[in-house]
């Protein structure tokens, strides 16, 4: 026939099966597969169909990519039983298999419905997934009809798709990565797998691609890898690809200078590279691997030269082949690699180039990256004037709707860093703040981010640090506290955080992508199915997660079962799972997550093919409405789990007996239930609450709840799932660790048990990422006890949160929250509030005048709420109590205060010290001044009189001197912990002062009248020190006249009288009036 001429020849058998087909089908219902891998071949093969007179009318329907039903979509098709029904695009359908098991549940309507063939264009992957997922409805069908492409059009379909790749990489510009998802090349898109099944296809036949067509095979795969952030394996794909569009003569070796200087004229090749353009690509996607290499190791140099490298290349052969736009995009690459190498005069040299290039104005937001760029040299320069003008103008020129919010963010960072350096702190603030307002409204809510939304929020961590650092300045530090919060949550979002640290994030009640790649490396796999096999099991109605804090079995619900569950059937029903993890209000909660649950459930593709649900509104918030709801499940088509996690914080929250017997009726009530399961996860050391929940409730004590079959404990992570998961966390973050610290690290957390708490891996991992500990080296100088030291670490910059002027408080409030026995007692607000103004800490600093009292409770509720936010203390509402949340900072508090302790008493001591030293230098020097006065008077015959006064100066000066070095003395005895021996100093000066004080004054007054004079601050001196002694010291008896050691005392018989006899050489008896009792 005419119409089988312009196919391929092994086409022609399918064609003629399918034409008999169409043929003796009429009028009776008939399922068609048509097994073709390429849409040129489809439409061909459609074309040839429809202009066939002979064959019964055919009526094409095509399925778009958010279809749930396909009965639902052909029952829509107008006159569908006049036409046999061709469906197209299936392969297209993002949600494949729940449509193919939707339509394995109701084959039997199609039959009812359709007395026409139904044709259904598959590929090799909706074929496996028939088989998979609707075998019953896939039985109706004889053997797929094939169509095969013809090897010259494989061939052909390569060289269209390197045309076209290219084309759009040009049109689209070079001054940002455009994925291969939208050009619909990426793994998995129909064009993608066109190009794959036409490769196979050729190597079958053993036929090889062209060069140039092997060369785009590559610049795909590491296009791939690029925007998978695998860089090592996208530069090796794209120096693969270059080789090839290297071929020819080319322009890179040509310099910036030389390039402007030059006309087209003489810039014009004896021989072109044919291939300029895609080797222009190639190099401008080859700097972007680099780029981002480089900004993921610390300090790599030669990576950024090596992307600057490739930028210029790009840059001239642009220039040279006329492409201004490209090229115009090209200098603003160049710019960033030239600010990254800080290449400040040459990245002036190319800004003042650029402004002569009419395509740079071509768009403002280009033109205001040319002055963002001088402002940038300007900040580096210190001249902040130039740097104020030139940010302002960007901001001028490329207005916020003309630019990106990101872009003219970065321009806002730059104006506040101007504005810091003229001294303008407010505005710079106002300015930061304007940025920060700009960034968190363009949050994406993506848990996977594209290479542009990181750059954002690195942006934003950025906007976020200064705005920190301005705010500390302030000494507001509450909102810098709150500030280094969001910092970390954007920093973990966007995978520039490889550990999450003590600081709680906030909840979600879906795992991430991350964190389920987490499980599975970490080797938690394996718990996530033993749970989901017992929740299967019909016998179970009860599962208990338990295990210590800090194990991850919020991870493990969150991230494993949650998602193995939404894809999982129990008892041939959907699953819907109700998630609860908040008990300050359980019952008014547990109806929100209940309609929540009901409510995504109604948009799930596979609750199509269910009777209708409606929207849940309960009549009255409470358990009864919940248990209500559920009872008749059993008519609809799901399987309810309700899943409560860290089920301690109900028992916390609510100590009476009534609310918890309420809350275990719900449970006794909703396990009576048919497809009703419930999961319970709780800390180990809460199990002893539901003994007694099940013991105040007497139906429950038949279920024994806390059996064996019931419960699953979760253990710590072994040594070598830890290593797997520090090297997961810090590859995803770009932050990779030495294997020699890795293995040392986990090594330490291991310790002898060699199971590693997940928790304690975190907080390891966050301090050796905030102390910049990348190498083995840098680890071993932390000294013999690293965790330690990385641990006290971490407790000292969540105390140093508070700020200078309450770090003191801060201490005081954790040492409180501690006791001798290692406890972590709580302490109720009032409590803390006395023993922080009570104790007088030898930590203390000089508050700020203009801030309020160390003791005050406005400070207190500051250290207490940054406390709270760092994860070191829990608050207990119900009677507004506080307490640590980890038994191990028992001992870091105690330790470190101690030692905190220690040194200042030291530097008090040695202060003191020097004052003694101070005071005996001056002792002598007055006993030096007054012999050589008295020398001096007697040389010069002076009068008796002026004798006389200067031998009163002198004595008056050594008086005053010897009263204040006894003081001293006093002082630093009592500060060493000599209370007797700062007695006797003090008694000494105060002895010295009364003999010779003036016998005729008041003892009363003060300052005491004396010969020689004494000055007051010296009097008042030597009294300070005679109180301060007496006020701590014991009674004793001492025995005086030896002037050496005693070697030997005895009573006599009568006991009346005490022999001694000393090293002196002297024996003195003592009378039993002075020896005392």
């Amino acid at each position: 026939m005419k119409w089988t001429s312009s196919l391929a020849a092994q086409n022609s058998a399918s064609l003629a099966t399918l034409r008999r087909t169409l043929c003796l089908g009429q009028g009776n219902f008939a399922l068609v597969l048509l097994h073709c891998n390429y849409t040129s071949l489809q439409g061909q093969i459609w074309q040839a169909l429809q202009a066939e007179a002979e064959l019964p009318p055919l009526r094409a329907v095509s399925v778009g990519p958010k279809a749930q039903s396909l009965l639902e979509l052909l029952l829509a098709v107008p006159e569908r039983q006049e036409a046999a029904l061709v469906v197209f695009d299936l392969d297209s359908v993002r949600a494949l298999d729940n449509l193919l098991r939707a339509t394995n549940q109701v084959r039997d309507e199609f039959r009812k419905q359709f007395q026409v063939p139904i044709l259904l264009w598959v590929t090799d992957d909706v074929l496996q997934a028939l088989s998979r997922c609707a075998p019953d409805f896939k039985s109706w069908a004889a053997a797929p009809i094939r169509f095969d492409l013809a090897v010259t059009e494989a061939i052909d379909l390569w060289w269209q798709t390197t045309d076209r790749l290219f084309e759009d990489l040009l049109l689209a510009g070079c001054d940002h990565f455009l994925s291969n998802d939208e050009l619909g090349l990426a793994p998995g898109e129909r064009r993608r797998r066109e190009l794959e099944l036409a490769r196979a296809d050729l190597n079958d036949d053993d036929v090889r691609l062209l060069p140039l067509s092997e060369a785009t095979w590559q610049f795909i795969l590491g296009r791939d890898a690029f925007a998978a952030q695998q860089f090592e394996r996208a530069i090796a794909h794209y120096q693969a690809s270059l080789e090839f569009w290297s071929n020819g003569d080319g322009y890179w070796e040509l310099c910036l200078v030389e390039l402007a200087n030059r006309t087209s004229s003489e810039l014009a090749p004896r021989f072109t590279n044919p291939f300029l353009q895609q080797k222009a690509l190639l190099l401008v996607h080859l700097g972007f691997a680099y780029s981002r290499q480089a900004r993921a190791r610390a300090d790599d140099r030669g990576t950024w030269l090596a992307a600057q490298d490739c930028w210029g290349a790009s840059l001239e052969i642009f220039t040279v082949k006329q492409h201004a736009e490209n090229a115009a995009q090209a200098i603003g690459l160049l710019c960033e690699a030239l600010a990254a190498l800080a290449a400040w005069d040459a990245l002036d040299e190319l800004a003042c180039y650029a402004l002569e290039q009419p395509a740079i104005g071509t768009t403002r937001d280009r033109l205001a990256r040319i002055y963002a760029a001088f402002a940038r040299v300007s900040l580096v320069r210190e001249d902040a004037a130039a740097a104020e003008y030139w940010a302002q103008l960007a901001l001028d020129v490329g207005p916020l709707g003309e630019v990106s919010a990101a872009t003219y963010a970065s321009h806002l960072l730059q104006l506040a860093q101007a504005k810091q350096q003229l001294g303008e702190t407010t505005t710079a603030m106002q300015a930061l703040e304007q940025a920060r307002s700009l960034l968190s409204a363009a949050q994406p809510p993506a848990t996977v981010l594209t290479l542009a939304e990181q750059d954002k929020q690195r942006l934003y961590c950025q906007v976020l640090a200064q705005l920190r650092d301005r705010y500390r300045e302030q000494r507001q530090y509450l909102l810098a506290f709150r500030l280094k919060q969001e910092q970390q949550w954007v920093e973990q979002k966007c995978g520039l955080r490889a550990f999450q640290g003590l600081s709680p994030l906030p909840r979600s009640e879906t795992g991430t992508a991350e964190q389920a790649a987490l499980l599975t490396v970490s080797g938690r796999q394996p718990e996530v199915e033993q749970l989901l096999e017992r929740l299967m099991r019909s016998d179970r109605k009860l599962l208990i997660l338990h295990g210590a804090p800090g194990t991850g079995k919020s991870t493990l619900l969150r991230a494993g079962l949650l998602p193995a569950l939404q894809s999982h059937i129990l008892a041939a029903r959907e699953v819907l799972t109700v998630f609860q993890s908040h008990y300050l209000d359980w019952e008014t909660e547990l109806c929100r997550v209940f309609a929540d649950a009901l409510r995504q459930y109604r948009r799930h593709p596979q609750a199509l093919a269910s009777p209708a649900i409606p929207p849940w509104l309960p009549d009255r918030v409470g358990a009864g409405s919940v248990l209500e709801r559920l009872r008749p499940a059993a008519g609809e088509r799901y399987f309810t789990v309700l899943i409560f996690d860290q089920l301690e914080d109900f028992f916390r929250h609510h100590p009476q007996p009534a609310t918890r017997q309420q809350f275990g009726r719900f449970l006794y009530e909703a396990m009576r239930l048919p497809f009703v399961k419930v999961v319970l996860c709780l800390r180990e050391d809460y199990l002893y609450e539901l003994l007694a929940l099940e013991a105040a409730n007497p139906n429950l004590l038949d279920d024994n709840w806390l059996a064996r079959e019931n419960r699953y404990p979760l253990g710590d992570l072994s040594r070598e799932a830890a290593i797997a998961a520090i090297q997961y966390l810090t590859k995803q973050a770009q932050r990779p660790l030495e294997p020699e610290l890795i293995e040392a690290v986990a090594a330490e957390l291991a310790g002898t048990d060699h199971c590693v708490r997940p928790l304690e891996l975190q907080l390891i991992g966050a301090q050796l990422q905030s102390d910049h500990i990348t190498t083995w080296t840098q680890y071993q100088q932390l000294g013999p006890r690293p965790k330690a030291v990385l641990l006290a670490r971490s407790l000292e910059a969540s105390v140093a949160d508070c700020g200078p002027e309450y770090e003191a408080i801060a201490w005081q409030v954790l040492l409180a929250l501690t006791d001798a026995s290692g406890g972590r007692p709580r302490r109720p607000r009032q409590i803390l509030q006395q023993l922080v103004g009570l104790r007088r800490s030898p930590l203390a600093v000089k508050p700020n005048s203009a801030l309020h009292s160390p003791t005050s409770s406005s400070a207190l509720a500051l250290v207490l709420e940054i406390l709270c936010g760092s994860g070191l203390v829990r608050h207990i509402a119900r009677d507004d109590s506080y307490q640590l949340t980890r038994d191990y900072l028992v001992e870091l508090i105690r330790q470190h205060v101690r030692q905190r302790t220690e040194q200042a008493y030291t530097r008090r001591l040695q202060a003191s010290q020097l004052e003694l030293a101070r005071a005996r230098r001056e002792r002598w020097r007055a006993a030096l001044i007054g012999g050589l006065m008295a020398a001096l008077a007697a040389a010069a015959g002076l009068s008796a009189v002026q004798a006389q006064r200067q031998r009163q100066l002198a004595q008056q000066a050594a008086a005053d001197a010897q009263i204040a070095a006894l003081s001293a003395s006093s002082e630093a005895l009592f500060q060493a912990g000599k209370q007797f021996d700062a007695l006797i100093e003090a008694l000494r000066a105060t002895t010295r002062l009364v003999a010779i004080a003036d016998p005729t004054a008041t003892p009363t007054t003060f300052p005491q009248a004396t010969q020689p004079a004494i000055s007051s601050a010296t009097q008042l001196r030597a009294l300070a020190s005679l109180e301060q002694a007496l006020a701590t010291i014991q009674e004793r008896n001492r025995l005086q006249g030896h002037a050496d050691i005693v070697w030997h005392l005895d009573f006599s018989p009568d006991g009346r009288r005490l022999a001694t006899a000393g090293r002196d050489g002297q024996v003195k008896i003592l009378a039993a009036p002075t020896v005392g009792n």
